[in-house]
């Protein structure tokens, strides 16, 4: 019976040749990859150039993560991760492993039960934030950066106003919370007002055991932010006889660290939460713990980027 011979035994052409010297010379004189990657895996030169098409590659991505900006303008094959080189016997394998960054980033994610923004803010840490020589930005970066480093304090609470589209303030409570998780100091509630409201407007009366049970996580996490109280979002008796009040006087009795982001001074919030002469009483109380618990006797105002 006749055969058709299929495979064909492949002739390396002269620009195939020179091509691969360059390669070869390429990574021998790569001294930071040869010496890191190459020579620990005590190949010789025909395995060397069997492989080669690995090592290039492998090269490449070595190279890539030498000059890391961060995980999110990787350019690796796979993001996040990068090319490994194992020897089996005679034959070389790859292998992706995760990169330092991107471990890091999980961590950093699963300490937060919730958050309003994206992976990519969660590089965003306190000394990144241009502060611009104002003083109010230099004392509120100051005063987290030593609660961060000592956190035993008594009062452990911030209450920070401001405009919200002129003053970074979200950009402050982000990059805290960031280093919050990163010190492994407990589990992250991150909260918008205009969400929370909402939410407790829609299960209050509709779904009450989701409504308590959402109640119950944020008065024991280990670390509640709530942000972006504007004078224009709507206010009413449930969401602070009901939840904001149980919610304050649980986290002040068990001493929880808790940061409030608002566009209003304490008084003015109070007169919000009020909403009227009858609640007075009650935003008052909610109010008074807040001041109370205020980290170094401070109520920090953040002033816009154009201040003098």
């Amino acid at each position: 019976m006749e055969t058709t011979k299929i495979f064909k035994h492949y002739v390396k052409t002269t620009e195939d040749l020179k091509l691969e010297k360059e390669f070869l010379n390429k990574i021998k004189n790569d001294i930071p990859f040869f010496e890191e990657v190459v020579k620990p895996l005590n190949i010789n030169n025909e395995i060397l150039s069997e492989y080669l098409h690995y090592f290039v590659e492998c090269q490449e991505e070595f190279h890539n993560c030498q000059n890391c900006k961060d995980i999110f303008s990787c350019p690796n094959k796979c993001q996040g991760f990068h090319l490994s080189l194992l020897k089996e016997n005679n034959f070389v394998e790859k292998k992706y492993f995760q990169c330092s960054q991107h471990s890091k980033l999980e961590e950093i994610k699963n300490n937060f039960l919730y958050r309003p923004f994206d992976d990519k803010s969660l590089l965003l840490r306190l000394n990144d934030i241009h502060i611009n020589k104002l003083p109010d930005r230099e004392q509120l970066i100051y005063k987290m950066n030593e609660w961060l480093n000592v956190t035993d304090f008594k009062k452990n609470w911030f209450y920070i106003y401001g405009n919200f589209k002129d003053t970074q303030l979200n950009d402050f409570l982000i990059a805290f919370s960031n280093e919050y998780s990163l010190k492994k100091l407990g589990n992250i509630a991150f909260v918008m007002a205009n969400d929370l409201v909402k939410f407790i407007r829609d299960s209050f009366y509709k779904d009450r055991p989701r409504f308590y049970d959402i109640l119950d996580e944020l008065q024991s996490v280990d670390l509640l932010i709530i942000s972006n109280f504007l004078e224009t979002l709507e206010m009413n008796s449930i969401v602070r006889n009901e939840f904001l009040l149980p919610l304050i006087k649980f986290r002040d009795k068990h001493k929880l660290m808790t940061i409030i982001g608002s566009s209003m001074n304490l008084t003015a919030f109070t007169k919000y939460l009020a909403i009227n002469e009858v609640g007075i009483r009650t935003a008052h109380e909610i109010t008074t713990t807040i001041y109370k618990n205020r980290y170094s006797d401070i109520t920090y105002h953040l002033k816009n980027k154009n201040f003098n």
